[in-house]
């Protein structure tokens, strides 16, 4: 009876090892393959070139961002900038306080009070238009990275994945 157990306890680690040999293998393949992981590390390596970019103009990548998307659609909503930057009503009423308390972008009540309206100020105008060949920058050393026909795949895939 002695010898029966330990034979099955022995087979049962055994079993356990494999099992988790190859749970490990699956683990080891997951960085080169998944799409957060992958998409997020380069988004970081991505923004720390803008950040550079944008360290003297004096504006951050986020703000940028809104600077640009106020500038296409002004006077511009806080629900349609929140769908343009692919971002919830909250976290850009958040974003916003940096650049209306940088005097960059103005904001009102809406036809419904509840509703925010943005426009840019002058000095939002002023940082935007500085802000371009830093961008244009930035933008090159990054596709520069990979083939421009890559580039444009790449650019359609994510589109792809972002709505």
């Amino acid at each position: 009876m002695r010898k029966t157990y330990t034979t099955f306890r022995r087979k049962e680690q055994t079993r356990t090892r494999f099992r988790r040999r190859r749970v490990f293998a699956d683990v080891a393949y997951i960085p080169r393959v998944c799409p957060a992981y992958n998409l997020a590390k380069a988004y970081k390596a991505v923004i720390r070139n803008f950040e550079e970019e944008f360290r003297p103009v004096g504006v951050s990548p986020t703000q940028f961002g809104i600077l640009v998307h106020v500038a296409i659609s002004e006077p511009v909503t806080a629900a349609l900038l929140a769908e343009q930057l692919g971002s919830d009503p909250s976290t850009v009423s958040r974003n916003m306080e940096s650049v209306i308390g940088r005097d960059l972008v103005n904001s009102r009540a809406g036809e419904d009070r509840r509703e925010r309206v943005y426009t840019l100020t002058g000095s939002g105008r002023r940082i935007l238009e500085a802000a371009v060949p830093a961008w244009k920058s930035a933008s090159r050393r990054a596709i520069g990275k990979v083939r421009r026909s890559s580039w444009e795949s790449v650019l359609r895939d994510l589109r792809t994945l972002s709505n």
